[in-house]
């Protein structure tokens, strides 16, 4: 239910369905006012408020038809951008446009703002052409609302379809995860550990293992819904598959380690809710698949169909600034504790090495015309080394530039060689200080 709710809040239709319900019910307030007050107690009611209903039938018609037309365009326009985020950007950044909150509001503005409109011309009797009413008032103060709400989304479509503006939300949002875990870590609710430690196995007798019941991409994992059940049920859950893996049913999901003897059937089907299993891969809590939107952004750029290499590097620094972030992280392990600093829940997380495979190896950095992206990635480097990471994490970082400059420098030029040379002794000083 609680994953359900989720995706129901993270919809498109969510916010705007909220939108014309409050239309809805502004709508019959302002006609329960209508029919109630404004004629029996004219004097609560300043002269400029009010007009004949003949008056504000015309207005309602008026203000319906410009709000509707206001609605198409606006959809039309979100179509125009998620065609130029797919053919120029990438597929998998869709979803930032299509889930934003923005959109959705000034859709929901639109959408409400039309819905009150059409009630009121549905309670505009002939009976009442003798009468004062409000409503016409009352709609043309929205359609005011509803014009500035369309001017905001102009400007905010136009900074959305900005590369640079997205690739720079894009590294903020791998920034968030970082910025979530260092909260955890400094309430002393999260532990980096170098391996999985073992403790557990003395002070628990029985493990007991679950498996996937179907077939996804580990999206989330409530961390929160899990600690509470380990708690609880005094158990230790370790969990096999990283945030972001392909699983299939019958894979073996996680662990639960424990004192009974037979698994409570309750705790299994808890553990599992708690999991959020979906067709599509989710940037919440998954970290290379938020860096994978800027890599198709930048692999897109260094295509031949756009050929723009100043998004593409600009894209490579990018993603060094956001992996600089999150260095801590690679570190190891993730052992989450309950409030008395008790281990709960085991997490695997991808090493640096393996980050740094899945990242920037996805650029070609063979060949003389790829020089540039060459030069940009070893920028990303120093950006990374340059943060107070540990020397382990120091040691991969330039082992991995030692790999990708390898088949590389016999095929430079000398001026080409002598610039990488320059940038190879800035990381050197950088990866190898104490």
């Amino acid at each position: 239910m609680k994953n359900l709710l989720v995706k129901i809040k993270n919809s498109l239709w969510f916010i705007p369905s909220i939108y014309s319900l409050l239309g809805l019910i502004f709508a019959i307030a302002v006609i329960y006012i209508d029919q109630n007050y404004v004629n029996k107690h004219p004097h609560l009611f300043p002269d400029l408020l009010l007009t004949n209903v003949e008056l504000a039938t015309t207005i309602s018609t008026v203000l319906s038809t410009a709000l509707i037309t206001m609605t198409t365009f606006t959809f039309s326009i979100s179509m125009v951008v998620l065609t130029t985020y797919t053919s120029q950007f990438s597929p998998r950044v869709l979803p930032n446009f299509i889930t934003d909150k923005k959109t959705a509001t000034v859709l929901g503005v639109f959408m409400g703002g039309f819905i009150y409109s059409i009630f009121s011309l549905l309670f505009m009797r002939k009976s009442l052409d003798n009468q004062l009413v409000i409503s016409a008032f009352v709609g043309v103060f929205i359609a005011i609302i509803c014009l500035l709400f369309f001017i905001y989304f102009i400007n905010y479509v136009g900074k959305s379809i900005q590369v640079d503006l997205l690739i720079e939300k894009l590294t903020k949002e791998v920034e968030d995860i970082g910025d979530k875990f260092k909260k955890l870590i400094k309430t002393n609710l999260l532990e980096i550990v170098k391996k999985e430690s073992k403790y557990y196995e003395k002070k628990y007798s029985k493990s007991f293992e679950i498996k996937a019941n179907t077939t996804g991409y580990v999206q989330k994992m409530d961390m929160d819904v899990f600690v509470k059940i380990a708690e609880e049920y005094d158990v230790f859950i370790s969990v096999n598959e990283r945030i972001g893996e392909f699983l299939t049913p019958n894979t073996l999901l996680l662990t639960i380690y424990s004192n009974q003897n037979q698994l409570d059937h309750e705790i299994k089907n808890r553990v599992l809710s708690a999991i959020t299993l979906d067709s599509v891969r989710s940037s919440t809590q998954d970290v290379s698949y938020a860096l994978q939107k800027i890599i198709e952004i930048g692999l897109r750029a260094t295509s031949p169909a756009i050929n723009d290499p100043y998004t593409a590097k600009h894209c490579i620094r990018n993603i060094g600034k956001a992996m600089a972030k999150i260095l801590w992280i690679t570190e190891g392990n993730m052992i989450y504790k309950d409030k008395r600093s008790v281990p709960r829940i085991f997490i695997p997380i991808l090493d640096l090495k393996e980050l740094l495979f899945l990242t920037f190896t996805e650029f070609k950095l063979d060949g003389k015309e790829n020089t540039s992206t060459l030069h940009s990635v070893i920028d990303a480097l120093i950006i990374m080394a340059k943060e107070d990471g540990s020397i382990s994490n120091r040691k991969v970082i330039w082992e991995y530039v030692c790999y990708i400059i390898n088949n590389n420098l016999d095929s430079l030029h000398r001026i080409e060689r002598e610039y990488i040379d320059k940038k190879l002794d800035i990381l050197h000083r950088y990866t190898h200080r104490e």
